[in-house]
């Protein structure tokens, strides 16, 4: 394993552990007391705290406290700059009655009050594939039989039922298993498409089917005009974490797919999961994003350990946003000030940021526009609504893309880039799950947290 090789190189690192390969000794300050995490060891709900080191770059720490096994810690940022602590516990946030300025925490309230950002929809129980990370878990389908899906029938109910609550959905995402497998997908697609409530919807694929070009033709006749999405696992261009994370090495038939989604017209975004062995191979996805407009955004998912993953690897030291933004910045193509978190759900939910286009060649956004006069989210009212994926997040004072405007820079030379990080039990914190606005559709047809819903499996 390559974890030991640090994105973000620190020094003034206090000790070795026995119990972890990261660890923090105490040499900090206090950032935020009165957590609720989980213990390393068993995985019981346990007090915890976040501390700042006294390394350079800072790092961030979960410091947690379980009665049986004593202190553990985990690493919440390889670089406290990228770690976000609200002031007064506010900022804009989601609730009941939808995402604005308020208190974070506001979106935890019952099931049936929860307010839904992004809807995961796991249309498909199986995959085609058995990739050895797979958060779900979900079974391979055998070749011949039918697999296990959530019927039309079932799926249009679900639906409604939460728009019935809620009246609006900012993006559903389809979700597996692997959802090109539902024998009724077009069906579904044509449904979605005609509902007023649902702004966005994206396919989350591994991309095998979209090889078959017959495939993608009938894909984009009945994908809704102007609100979907193909959500495209993409592990990099570099060989480095493919097999480990897939299975094998899918990159040429991940490239035919997006030609094929290029051809007609279906808007893709670049998923890469991160882990300790691609850590250092973020910029090259950025990088293909750059040379095709089809490709309007790009997003890294740091892994997290559920589903089929190896719980051996609760002892690595967890990818976080700071990894990536530093790797990204290693490309030489965006820098590290172009970045800010998101201003819904909690600030550590997401981080965005943009690369924007002049005459020709791309440029980080920071060259036009200071974001960090928007963070730490005491004036962190930036609407996002550069990319339909994004919009509705409910704090509206600052438009970027009117913003550049002046620059001569259009909405259509603007590209996203997204990091989304999940937890496990290495990283996990109750109040972020408070806040979640990115929900699972369970099975009973009730809405939980995305994190929640999957530290389960």
């Amino acid at each position: 394993m390559t974890y030991e090789t640090e994105v973000v190189e620190s020094q003034g690192v206090c000790c070795a552990n026995t119990r972890t390969l990261d660890h923090f000794c105490g040499n900090g300050s206090l950032l935020k007391k009165g957590m609720r995490s989980r213990c390393n060891e068993c995985d019981a709900e346990v007090s915890a705290e976040a501390w700042k080191s006294n390394d350079n770059p800072p790092r961030v720490y979960l410091r947690k406290y379980c009665p049986e096994h004593g202190v553990t810690s985990s690493r919440l940022s390889s670089d406290a700059a990228f770690y976000f602590v609200p002031k007064d516990g506010a900022a804009c946030g989601c609730g009941p009655g939808g995402c604005g300025p308020a208190p974070l925490g506001e979106n935890a309230k019952a099931a049936a009050q929860l307010h839904t950002c992004t809807l995961v929809v796991e249309i498909v129980t199986d995959c085609n594939l058995a990739c050895p990370t797979c958060y779900a878990g979900s079974p391979q389908r055998k070749p011949g039989t039918s697999g296990t899906y959530l019927s039309l029938a079932d799926f249009k109910a679900q639906i409604l039922g939460v728009l019935a609550k809620q009246a609006q959905l900012d993006i559903v995402q389809l979700s597996g298993g692997e959802p090109t497998l539902h024998p009724q997908l077009f069906d579904i697609l044509d449904w979605l498409g005609a509902q007023e409530g649902v702004d966005q919807v994206l396919l989350n694929t591994n991309g095998t089917k979209l090889v078959d070009e017959a495939f993608v033709r009938q894909l984009a006749a009945h994908a809704p005009k102007g609100k979907f999405g193909v959500y495209l696992q993409y592990d990099g261009v570099e060989a480095a974490g493919q097999t480990t994370l897939r299975g094998g090495d899918f990159r040429a038939a991940r490239e035919v797919a997006l030609a094929h989604c290029a051809r007609y017209h279906l808007p893709v975004a670049l998923v890469m999961t991160v882990t300790h062995e691609n850590k250092f191979s973020c910029a090259g996805a950025l990088e293909r994003a750059l040379g095709d407009d089809n490709i309007t955004w790009v997003v890294y998912q740091p892994e997290f350990l559920s589903g089929r993953n190896d719980k051996q690897k609760l002892l690595e030291t967890p990818i976080n946003v700071a990894d990536i933004v530093h790797s990204v910045a290693r490309g030489g193509v965006m820098d590290k000030r172009s970045w800010m978190p998101l201003p819904c759900s909690d600030p550590n939910c997401g981080t965005v940021g943009f690369m924007v286009r002049k005459e020709g060649a791309w440029h980080p956004v920071s060259k036009f526009v200071d974001l960090g006069q928007f963070t730490p989210l005491i004036a962190n009212r930036v609407n996002y609504d550069v990319d339909n994926t994004l919009a509705n997040c409910g704090c509206d004072e600052f438009n970027l893309g009117d913003y550049l405007t002046k620059f001569g820079i259009s909405r259509a030379d603007i590209k996203m880039v997204f990091i989304k990080p999940f937890m496990d039990t290495r990283t996990w914190d109750s109040a972020r799950i408070a806040a979640c606005c990115t929900h699972v559709l369970t099975p009973e047809g009730t809405v939980d947290s995305f994190c929640r819903y999957y530290a389960s499996r």
